[in-house]
């Protein structure tokens, strides 16, 4: 009915910590949130659509680190809005809609000195 934006907690993908990664400039803590309240693309708060079983729209969500990027120089790390498709309510017409939310992600930015 709702498509694949419902998940249980135990089929969301692990990171393996003895996997070989890329180097990562800014380092992120990634984290799984089962959000309720969020803002849409066009700045509308809105609320995301969870059940109360097992089944509920995980989202990744990530922090930095760190503020200043590894071994780059006139870099700084920081925080950035990406957005994610989810099912939410809308408050104004109360109805179940896809939309686009904000959720944050860790970035590297070139500062000037």
């Amino acid at each position: 009915m709702y498509g694949n934006y419902f998940t249980k907690r135990g089929d969301l993908p692990v990171q393996n910590s003895v996997q070989k990664r890329d180097v990562d400039i800014c380092p992120r803590v990634q984290s799984w949130d089962d959000l309720i309240l969020r803002l849409t693309n066009d700045d509308e708060l809105i609320q995301v659509v969870q059940f109360d079983n097992d089944n509920r729209q995980w989202i990744l969500e990530e922090s930095c680190s760190q503020s200043t990027c590894s071994f780059v120089p006139q870099c700084a790390c920081g925080t950035w809005t990406r957005l994610v498709r989810a099912l939410v309510v809308n408050f104004d017409e109360t109805i179940i809609e896809e939309k686009y939310i904000k959720v944050y992600c860790c970035i590297a930015k070139k500062i000037s000195v």
